[in-house]
């Protein structure tokens, strides 16, 4: 028996806006999670029109690494723009 088997990524991206201190903040506090990516799974961080955009791929195979990456990701968010708004 053959069977033909598709190959199915899955993309999250996450635009967040606010006052840019902040944004470059959290972009400074999230670059070290870009590193030790889990194999079959892309992090990307990028800063454009004022915006930041968190974008991360994988195959279906990594649904549950993903998750586990916007679940850290969104906590690291939260804890870093409070800590940037105690400190502005």
């Amino acid at each position: 028996m053959y069977l033909r088997y598709m190959r199915v990524k899955i993309a999250v991206e996450i635009r967040l806006n606010g006052n840019p201190a902040k944004l470059d903040g959290l972009k400074k506090a999230l670059e070290p999670d870009n590193v030790g990516i889990p194999e079959g799974m892309t992090l990307k961080i990028k800063k454009d029109d004022g915006q930041l955009i968190i974008l991360t791929e994988g195959n279906m195979g990594r649904i549950p690494s993903i998750l586990n990456t916007l679940d850290e990701i969104i906590l690291l968010a939260k804890s870093s723009l409070e800590t940037v708004d105690d400190e502005i």
